[in-house]
């Protein structure tokens, strides 16, 4: 995908290895995101707009669509739906995603769990405690929701939407 990367860090006065340093992401990952050889994950993303003190759209072309990764799968965004993150804390801007409608339910789980600095697992034992389900949730059980290869009850999902600060209706958009 082209994108304006390198032209970014260099008006910035910065080399990859220390864009890499600020950023928390290798060099080499860096130099693939600049050729276009791959695109950069949602959490990426944020941290290199945030390193260069720009919007995400800035990074992309005005007319390209911003291909976010959130879980393997990309889901297209039109670039004039992408917030401006810069000065938002990660997760302020995970928050921000959750209210994107592209993202599936199983994306915004995800989101949800990671803005909550939680695996799987302790996912799962959170939402269990909330919900005060007899239900066995898992690990699997949630990788499977994140996936979209199931779906929680209406029970788990509003316990799900107090966990993320979201309506059931954000949720199920």
């Amino acid at each position: 995908m082209e994108n304006n990367l390198k032209k970014l860090r260099k008006q910035r006065g910065l080399t990859l290895t220390a864009l890499s340093k600020e950023s928390g992401i290798s060099r080499n990952t860096l130099s693939y995101y600049e050729l276009g050889k791959t695109d950069m994950g949602v959490n990426k993303l944020i941290k290199v707009a945030k390193c260069l003190q720009v919007t995400i759209s800035e990074i992309f072309d005005e007319n390209v669509e911003v291909n976010l990764k959130v879980k393997n799968k990309v889901s297209v965004l039109g670039v004039k739906q992408v917030k401006n993150f810069v000065g938002m804390t990660v997760d302020e801007a995970l928050s921000e995603l959750l209210s994107i409608s592209a993202l599936s339910m199983g994306e915004k789980i995800k989101l949800i769990r990671k803005q909550r600095h939680m695996t799987l697992l302790e996912f799962g034992k959170k939402v269990k405690e909330l919900s005060r389900s007899d239900l066995k949730i898992t690990k699997s059980l949630v990788n499977g929701w994140e996936k979209g290869r199931n779906k929680p009850d209406v029970a788990i999902q509003c316990v799900i939407c107090a966990l993320g600060g979201i309506t059931f209706e954000e949720l199920n958009e």
